[in-house]
């Protein structure tokens, strides 16, 4: 008697224990955990372009600061996307970039199908090593964001104390910009020109960009100088605070719509 009460006990065990056992390894959970945490946002691509020639004092434009920069590379950031700076000079300079991937966020929603107590803390147990992953996991790129934007921010500071040109070519930084936005062609692409529009090299040159890149041109004088024939798409701004946060306002827009 008391051996058929211990075997039916073992095979109860077995029978309650069975679905817990049963289903994919733990690798494959674990693949299928960090699933849910999936790469979010959006590839945002933005170009800043500061003229830092003699013109630019007569003309009363507000020049580009770290603290412009800072805030475009946090969006960047947040979105994924790659953030570029270059100088309108006399001569031909590359342009300055950097490149953030893209965030990871957590997309699990809480499993409430089963009413097994026991099989329901198993959920939770998982679901749990997987937020911790996910922590981790962006933990770890947040601090590399940050120290990309930093040496990003440091070197473009450094290129901002540029000794004032005495000429000015922003033939060449246009022609670039069109390459810059055609390697990786978005819908949430921003070009940020402080100048006054003014090229002295007497090129001709075609200004082909995407009808998705939003131009925006820091001057108060209302000129556009070479960029006068887009200026159907331009948009002028008083100041180069203004036009950063413009750009930040309709990537947020575009995250909420």
């Amino acid at each position: 008697m008391n051996n058929r009460k211990y075997l039916q006990g073992f095979v109860f065990s077995i029978l309650f224990l069975l679905p817990l056992s049963c289903g994919p390894g733990s690798h494959t959970q674990d693949h299928q955990a960090l699933s849910q945490y999936a790469s979010g946002g959006r590839s945002i691509r933005i170009l800043v372009l500061a003229d830092i020639t003699g013109s630019m004092t007569t003309a009363n434009v507000q020049g580009v600061t770290r603290e412009n920069l800072e805030k475009l590379a946090e969006t960047c950031a947040a979105n994924g996307g790659e953030l570029g700076f270059g100088l309108i000079t006399g001569k031909s300079e590359n342009f300055l970039r950097v490149r953030f991937e893209a965030p990871i966020i957590n997309k699990e929603e809480p499993d409430t199908s089963n009413t097994n107590v026991f099989l329901l803390q198993k959920k939770r147990h998982e679901a749990q090593a997987r937020k911790d992953t996910y922590l981790r996991q962006k933990a770890d790129l947040d601090a590399k964001n940050a120290d990309k934007t930093r040496r990003f921010l440091d070197t473009a500071t450094a290129m901002l104390k540029t000794p004032t040109a005495r000429t000015t070519d922003i033939a060449d930084p246009l022609e670039r910009a069109g390459i810059f936005f055609n390697e990786n062609p978005t819908p949430h692409a921003f070009f940020l020109i402080a100048s006054d529009g003014i090229d002295e090299t007497g090129r001709q040159i075609s200004l082909n960009f995407s009808p998705s890149v939003k131009l925006c041109m820091v001057n108060s004088n209302r000129s556009l100088g070479i960029l006068s024939p887009l200026s159907q798409r331009v948009q002028l701004f008083e100041s180069t605070d203004s036009a950063v946060e413009s750009i930040i306002l309709q990537v947020q827009e575009h995250d909420n719509g």
